[in-house]
């Protein structure tokens, strides 16, 4: 039976999260844009047993109540302190789709001794993304975005000039003319990139401590996924020690009927 529970960040920010399973390993998921915890939900058949499962609303999502504060790798810090100590444990696992995905690589990077494994599905954060990168991090992009969100028209316009002389991946493209089409979506997508932008690992560095630390990283990506390429999981897998990269018969949705239990399987000894 599913459980609720709030935490509590330094300024009043609330993440809210579903508790599920009642096993002692203890598995914390994060879900990806435009998602919310229950996304995590059908894993409790299979892990339930042997984890308790943590799924988060990220910020803006689902129950969770946002002020407008970036998350930071020191709240994830705190949070991820405050459940091992509540549950007794003194490792956790980890599972991120998509965005969440990218969450779970910036934990592993600075925090890798406290991981048993690691389960990557449809994620980001195995590439770079200079265009992300200068819409939250430089007052040029952040003005750029407040002014997306009053008038999308003349940029649907460059961010398709942009994309014709590939200036931009075609899965960014994409992803940002989907969510212009109201003012709320257009808010949300800005909301959403700012809070998480601190969220983001240094790759070759991330790589190194996974090999060091010998944590195994079992990565799912979709053979048609057109938002995050399938090719950017087996970059990120070449020279990483203990990666185990599974390409599923899907697109970005790579949490589905089929795959669950495949996924299910890697976390399980």
């Amino acid at each position: 039976m599913q459980q609720t529970g709030t935490y509590v960040l330094p300024g009043d920010e609330q993440l809210h999260y579903l508790v599920m399973g009642t096993g002692k390993k203890l598995l914390l998921a994060f879900h990806g844009y435009g998602n919310s915890a229950a996304l995590f939900s059908p894993f409790e058949k299979y892990l339930g047993s042997e984890y308790t499962i943590l799924s988060f609303d990220l910020p803006y999502h689902g129950s969770s109540k946002w002020n407008g504060k970036r998350l930071t790798i020191e709240d994830i810090g705190l949070l991820l302190k405050d459940m091992k100590e509540r549950y007794g444990v003194d490792k956790f696992s980890l599972m991120g789709y998509s965005l969440g995905g990218r969450i779970c690589l910036a934990v592993a990077e600075h925090m890798p001794e406290q991981i048993d494994r690691l389960a990557l599905l449809s994620s980001d954060g195995m590439s770079s993304h200079s265009f992300y990168s200068f819409s939250t991090n430089t007052c040029l992009g952040k003005r750029f975005m407040n002014h997306l969100v009053e008038r999308p028209g003349v940029y649907i316009s460059i961010l398709n000039q942009l994309r014709k002389y590939k200036l931009i991946k075609a899965s960014l493209h994409t992803f940002v003319l989907n969510h212009l089409q109201d003012r709320q979506s257009r808010e949300f997508l800005r909301n959403v990139w700012n809070v998480t932008s601190s969220l983001r690992p240094n790759i070759g560095k991330l790589k190194s401590i996974l090999n060091e630390y010998k944590i195994p990283v079992y990565i799912f990506a979709g053979q048609y996924d057109t938002i995050i390429a399938a090719r950017l999981a087996s970059n990120f897998a070449k020279n990483l020690k203990t990666a185990h990269l599974t390409i599923l018969n899907c697109g970005h949705r790579t949490i589905n009927a089929e795959s669950i239990p495949e996924i299910a399987k890697t976390l399980l000894d």
